[in-house]
């Protein structure tokens, strides 16, 4: 599932990305400086990478430096940057469920003019 997520991600193919998401999951972007969205199902995570991919227009300087798998416990953390686009940090903490979809996606960004 995360192959195919991050797969999707960094080429911004949308309809792969979705492939992981269901009708139960349960996204909530924490924006530094804005507060906290909630999307859910596979319609409002469509929503939320359309609107994102907008804002990130180029992934050049796309960086993932931290990315910590725990397939035990169907889990992922990440922390990315995309510098060019004005994303200082963005973390994200993923919950598979026991089918390895996304059932909840919890999102920190910060941008940099945010104070």
């Amino acid at each position: 599932a995360w192959t195919n997520h991050f797969g999707g991600f960094s080429t911004k193919n949308i309809p792969k990305i979705l492939l992981d998401y269901t009708e139960d999951t349960v996204v909530t972007i924490f924006t530094h400086g804005e507060g906290k969205k909630t999307y859910k199902g596979v319609k409002g995570a469509e929503e939320m990478f359309t609107g994102l991919f907008k804002t990130l227009s180029d992934f050049s300087t796309l960086k993932a430096p931290v990315c910590d798998i725990d397939e035990e416990a169907k889990a992922v953390f990440v922390c990315w940057e995309c510098a060019g686009c004005g994303l200082n940090l963005a973390c994200d903490n993923f919950i598979f469920d026991k089918n390895f979809k996304v059932l909840r996606q919890n999102v920190i960004l910060k941008w940099a003019d945010k104070k």
